[in-house]
């Protein structure tokens, strides 16, 4: 049994979800690309594609992103949901849609129809191709069809009934057992517990092991999203979270020095903008 196999389930639970597709097309496609640490490692941030990163490969949170990043073997896609005017759950990193489309305005203050109209790709430089802005369930139906477990952070659901109407799309797509639920309100993970109860898996993001013992007494699978800084700086160690029972994948990490230390530090994941 390895390392990563004998962490906490929620590791093994990842590992044994990706099936063989990704694997398979990750031989050749990761050819041309340039990895330190395993692509299996890595959760793709925004999916590979973190506008102004220099390693990010396509427009952030897009479908191309997602499917690009898929190819290359990596551990699962990370993304962000805001909800529009009338309550569709989108795909954006802020609260507003200036910094990665051609549209101006806050998310919630636009209908569906008036983001399904931007072009995800309007910032992401010359020459890009136009993308629309994904759905959640868009986004929910290319996991599947890729084989890959999602890593969605819950960003404007705060409320139960917010909370229940993405749970439902996950459900609806199939694929309630293989998403990773995060966010940086334990209130709002305790919710999709309460909804889904030992089923859960859920990602709590920190800057460090604030409301850890907590997050712990939570039912399902659990993983700590880390700044990599407070493991760099030694203000955290990694022992300390897997060796309660938790996965453990740092955030974000662009420099393959740095991504090999964190590997070998005994991180479970990283989350990278692009292949390190």
């Amino acid at each position: 049994m390895t390392m990563l196999e004998r962490r906490s389930l929620l590791g093994s639970a990842i590992l044994l979800a990706l099936g063989g597709s990704s694997r398979e097309l990750s031989a050749s496609a990761t050819a041309s690309q340039s990895f330190t640490v395993p692509p299996s490692r890595i959760f793709a941030h925004r999916g590979f594609g973190t506008n102004g990163a220099p390693n990010a490969l396509s427009p952030e949170n897009t479908l191309a992103a997602f499917r690009r990043a898929a190819s290359l073997g990596v551990a699962g896609l990370e993304t962000d949901i805001q909800a529009t005017r009338d309550g569709v759950p989108v795909l954006m990193h802020d609260a507003t849609v200036d910094r990665t489309t051609d549209g101006e305005g806050a998310v919630r203050e636009l209908s569906a129809a008036q983001i399904a109209s931007l072009n995800a790709a309007g910032r992401f430089g010359p020459g890009a191709p136009a993308e629309p802005v994904p759905s959640l369930a868009s986004y929910f139906a290319l996991c599947r069809e890729l084989g890959m477990v999602a890593l969605p952070e819950l960003k404007a659901a705060r409320r139960p009934e917010e909370v229940a109407r993405i749970l439902t799309l996950a459900e609806e797509a199939g694929m309630a057992d293989r998403v990773v639920w995060s966010s940086r309100r334990l209130r709002t993970l305790e919710i999709v517990a309460e909804m889904r109860g030992g089923r859960s898996r859920l990602a709590l993001i920190r800057n460090d092991l604030r409301d850890f013992g907590t997050f712990l007494q939570l039912p399902g699978e659990k993983m700590l999203l880390l700044r990599a800084t407070a493991l760099l700086q030694g203000r955290v160690e990694a022992k300390e979270v897997t060796g309660a029972g938790v996965s453990l994948a740092a955030w974000t990490v662009n420099q393959s020095e740095v991504a090999r230390r964190l590997i070998d530090g005994g991180c479970d994941f990283i989350l990278a903008d692009g292949p390190v």
